[in-house]
């Protein structure tokens, strides 16, 4: 799948970010992580969403369309990265997907995420 290169993919990870963001999920993933369009959209409306990640390459992209608009209005941060395969790699998973999130459940997970996952969100929030 190519990326499309319209104004509905932004903002888009440059790929040292993208790297940070992957290995931030590998860590997590076992915890902290829920993937899949239908439970990030859960995770944002739950408020308990810290950062989306969204792969550019989803075909049909309005799989995820409404998850930006959930972002902001709930103030979640989000940004997109290459590809889908990537991330479910990172995710655990053997084939791509099309949205991933960090989220907390508990104050705990929240303070240990924001130490890592903090950094993410400023240089994308800059």
């Amino acid at each position: 799948m190519s990326t499309k290169n319209d104004d509905t993919i932004s903002p888009l990870a440059t790929p040292s970010l993208t790297k940070r963001i992957l290995s931030n999920i590998k860590e997590y993933r076992g915890r902290n992580i829920k993937k899949g369009a239908n439970e990030v959209t859960k995770m944002i409306n739950r408020g308990k969403a810290m950062l989306v990640v969204l792969a550019a390459d989803c075909n049909p992209i309005e799989i995820i369309q409404h998850i930006p608009v959930l972002c902001n209005d709930k103030d979640v941060s989000y940004i997109y990265i290459e590809s889908g395969e990537a991330l479910g790699r990172a995710c655990g998973v053997e084939r791509g997907i099309a949205a991933a999130t960090f989220y907390y459940d508990s104050d705990e997970a929240y303070d240990r995420m924001r130490a890592n996952v903090g950094g993410i969100i400023n240089d994308i929030r800059t």
